[in-house]
């Protein structure tokens, strides 16, 4: 009940009642989503990255609603309340790629605007090819099935190298933060706007999100698409230079065969099989992305000297 009421008095609203406990609250104002957070920083992440990203009228992020005083948030005492409009169901991806464009080119400056100052609360996920060599070394001598994964070593070393390379030659450039928690299904609509749904993660500093987002687009709607993309993120970033260098090595690092040394350490052999054809599948899914991106970046170029 505390929270219920805190909502209506804070927000000034006549009618709060559950639709789904502590997630989703019916309101005179229609449908709304709270988010309880412990973290001050992190929340003040959220409320700055959120403002940034839609400062425009066709993308938006679910920014904190404010309260009748204008705070983005209800002190709790130990903890914070944010409300947030809620958006059923998913936006198109094929065919709207400016509108997509336009959010993931707003987040990108935003992250970079923000990363400075917000630096303290991210998150990162260090890759070890020398740990991911051991533990399929180790499983190997368990399990038959790892025969791919282990042709796959030669490939990621030579991969891991290479970006290795690129972010040692773009040390000096700063990298933007990325909710952690970014895929095509948080995306929204509400009309002809593309609403995207936040996490209340820690941020990522760099570009592994988006090399996630980027497959996920890949998968389900194709090279040609993909491309457009790509065109169209570049009309409100850059990806051109400097930071398209460093989206190009987080392209080339093997996150692929990490991802299934972890999956295989925690599984029973009834899932091996199912894992390594999954690895296959990304690892042959990584290699259409390197090659779009790395075509786009050429075509780029090529346009530039023309």
């Amino acid at each position: 009940m505390t929270i219920l009421f805190e909502i209506k008095k804070n927000y000034e609203l006549q009618k709060v009642t559950w639709k789904e406990k502590d997630i989703l609250v019916n309101t005179d104002c229609g449908v709304k989503q709270i988010r309880i957070w412990k973290d001050r920083a992190l929340l003040d992440w959220h409320v700055r990255w959120r403002d940034e990203v839609g400062k425009n009228s066709l993308a938006v992020a679910d920014r904190m609603i404010r309260t009748s005083e204008g705070k983005p948030w209800v002190d709790m005492g130990s903890e914070y309340l944010t409300l947030h409009d809620y958006v059923e169901g998913t936006h198109e991806r094929s065919g709207h790629e400016k509108r997509w464009g336009l959010l993931i080119g707003n987040m990108l400056q935003a992250g970079l605007e923000l990363q400075e100052e917000f630096s303290s609360v991210t998150k990162e996920d260090h890759y070890s090819f020398d740990a991911c060599l051991a533990a399929i070394h180790k499983l190997s001598k368990e399990y038959n099935e790892l025969v791919s994964v282990k042709n796959s070593l030669p490939e990621a070393n030579k991969r891991l190298n290479l970006a290795m390379e690129l972010k040692k030659a773009s040390s000096h450039v700063p990298l933007p933060l990325f909710d952690s928690d970014t895929h095509m299904n948080n995306g929204g609509q509400i009309f002809n706007i593309l609403f995207y749904r936040g996490s209340d993660d820690y941020p990522e500093h760099g570009y592994q999100p988006l090399r996630r987002l980027l497959t996920e687009w890949l998968k389900e709607c194709g090279p040609y698409s993909l491309r457009k993309l790509l065109t169209c993120i570049n009309e409100h970033f850059s990806l051109e230079r400097e930071q398209g260098y460093l989206l190009l090595a987080e392209i080339l690092t093997p996150w692929e065969l990490q991802d299934c040394v972890v999956q295989l350490k925690n599984e029973e052999l009834a899932h091996i099989v199912s894992y390594v054809k999954s690895f296959e599948q990304d690892w042959d899914f990584n290699r259409i992305l390197l090659h779009c991106f790395t075509d786009w970046m050429d075509d780029k170029r090529k346009r530039v000297a023309l």
